[in-house]
């Protein structure tokens, strides 16, 4: 199974796909490009994104030096 979403032109083109969008987030949308993907790759980049989100927030009024 196959999932349509938008994704940055930039993150496309190095191979680096950061984060997924289910529709265009902007409505200038020529940074953006539609693609389909696996079910599974996109379960992981969502799964990597709210990780990353999860971490950022439990780091944010703390000192650099006591970042976990």
């Amino acid at each position: 199974m196959k999932a349509i979403v938008w994704v940055k032109h930039e993150e496309l083109e190095a191979s680096d796909i950061k984060d997924v969008h289910s529709k265009c987030p902007r409505k200038d949308f020529k940074d953006y490009v539609q693609v389909s993907m696996e079910v599974d790759e996109y379960i992981r980049i969502r799964e990597e994104a709210k990780a990353a989100w999860l971490k950022e927030q439990h780091n944010r009024n703390r000192q650099p030096k006591d970042w976990k």
